[in-house]
Protein backbone atom coordinates (compact mmCIF):
# COMPACT_ATOMS: atom_id res chain seq x y z
CA UNK A 1 0.00 0.00 0.00
CA UNK A 2 1.41 3.36 -1.05
CA UNK A 3 1.08 6.16 1.47
CA UNK A 4 0.69 9.58 -0.09
CA UNK A 5 2.57 12.44 1.49
CA UNK A 6 -0.66 14.32 2.19
CA UNK A 7 0.37 14.80 5.81
CA UNK A 8 3.05 17.22 4.56
CA UNK A 9 0.46 19.54 3.05
CA UNK A 10 -2.37 19.03 5.53
CA UNK A 11 -2.97 21.93 7.87
CA UNK A 12 -1.66 21.47 11.40
CA UNK A 13 -4.52 21.80 13.92
CA UNK A 14 -4.79 25.29 15.38
CA UNK A 15 -4.17 24.08 18.94
CA UNK A 16 -0.85 22.48 17.88
CA UNK A 17 0.58 25.18 15.63
CA UNK A 18 2.77 26.44 18.47
CA UNK A 19 4.81 23.22 18.12
CA UNK A 20 6.26 24.49 14.83
CA UNK A 21 8.35 26.91 16.90
CA UNK A 22 9.98 23.99 18.72
CA UNK A 23 10.46 21.61 15.78
CA UNK A 24 12.85 23.42 13.47
CA UNK A 25 14.30 22.23 10.22
CA UNK A 26 12.78 20.20 7.44
CA UNK A 27 13.17 16.77 9.04
CA UNK A 28 11.82 17.88 12.45
CA UNK A 29 8.83 19.61 10.86
CA UNK A 30 8.19 16.49 8.77
CA UNK A 31 8.38 14.40 11.95
CA UNK A 32 5.89 16.70 13.70
CA UNK A 33 3.45 16.58 10.79
CA UNK A 34 3.83 12.79 10.56
CA UNK A 35 3.24 12.38 14.29
CA UNK A 36 0.12 14.56 14.26
CA UNK A 37 -1.24 12.73 11.21
CA UNK A 38 -0.46 9.12 12.25
CA UNK A 39 -0.17 9.46 16.04
CA UNK A 40 2.94 7.27 16.06
CA UNK A 41 6.48 7.41 14.70
CA UNK A 42 7.29 3.69 14.29
CA UNK A 43 7.21 3.76 10.46
CA UNK A 44 8.52 7.29 10.00
CA UNK A 45 11.70 6.20 8.19
CA UNK A 46 9.84 3.89 5.82
CA UNK A 47 6.98 6.25 5.03
CA UNK A 48 9.02 9.43 4.54
CA UNK A 49 12.34 8.17 3.25
CA UNK A 50 14.09 10.35 5.84
CA UNK A 51 16.64 8.24 7.68
CA UNK A 52 16.70 8.92 11.42
CA UNK A 53 17.94 6.78 14.28
CA UNK A 54 15.23 5.39 16.56
CA UNK A 55 16.86 7.18 19.54
CA UNK A 56 16.49 10.55 17.77
CA UNK A 57 12.87 9.82 16.89
CA UNK A 58 12.21 8.85 20.52
CA UNK A 59 13.80 12.11 21.69
CA UNK A 60 11.62 14.14 19.32
CA UNK A 61 8.55 12.18 20.44
CA UNK A 62 9.34 12.88 24.11
CA UNK A 63 9.78 16.57 23.28
CA UNK A 64 6.34 16.54 21.64
CA UNK A 65 4.73 14.78 24.63
CA UNK A 66 6.37 17.15 27.14
CA UNK A 67 5.31 20.27 25.24
CA UNK A 68 1.73 19.06 24.86
CA UNK A 69 1.61 18.12 28.55
CA UNK A 70 2.89 21.49 29.77
CA UNK A 71 0.65 23.35 27.32
CA UNK A 72 -2.40 21.46 28.57
CA UNK A 73 -1.50 22.06 32.24
CA UNK A 74 -1.01 25.79 31.67
CA UNK A 75 -4.27 25.98 29.76
CA UNK A 76 -6.08 24.15 32.56
CA UNK A 77 -4.48 26.37 35.23
CA UNK A 78 -5.33 29.48 33.18
CA UNK A 79 -1.71 30.71 33.41
CA UNK A 80 -1.99 33.06 30.45
CA UNK A 81 1.49 34.56 30.84
CA UNK A 82 3.35 31.24 30.70
CA UNK A 83 0.95 29.87 28.10
CA UNK A 84 1.75 32.77 25.79
CA UNK A 85 5.46 32.10 26.33
CA UNK A 86 4.95 28.46 25.33
CA UNK A 87 2.89 29.49 22.30
CA UNK A 88 5.59 31.93 21.16
CA UNK A 89 8.38 29.34 21.46
CA UNK A 90 10.25 31.25 24.15
CA UNK A 91 10.54 28.61 26.85
CA UNK A 92 12.48 25.46 27.50
CA UNK A 93 11.15 22.71 29.72
CA UNK A 94 13.94 21.52 31.96
CA UNK A 95 12.17 19.50 34.64
CA UNK A 96 10.06 16.99 32.78
CA UNK A 97 8.56 15.07 35.67
CA UNK A 98 4.83 14.73 35.30
CA UNK A 99 4.24 15.65 38.97
CA UNK A 100 6.10 18.93 38.70
CA UNK A 101 7.24 20.91 35.69
CA UNK A 102 9.50 23.90 35.47
CA UNK A 103 10.14 26.16 32.56
CA UNK A 104 12.73 28.79 31.91
CA UNK A 105 12.87 31.55 29.34
CA UNK A 106 15.19 31.18 26.44
CA UNK A 107 17.22 34.24 25.65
Amino acid sequence: MFIGMTFLTDEIPKDKKFLLKYFRGKSQETFLRYLIFFGDYENFNDHTGILCHKAWLKKLFNKYIDLIYVHDILKKDMDIEKLSMVDSGKIKIYDKTKANYKIKEQI
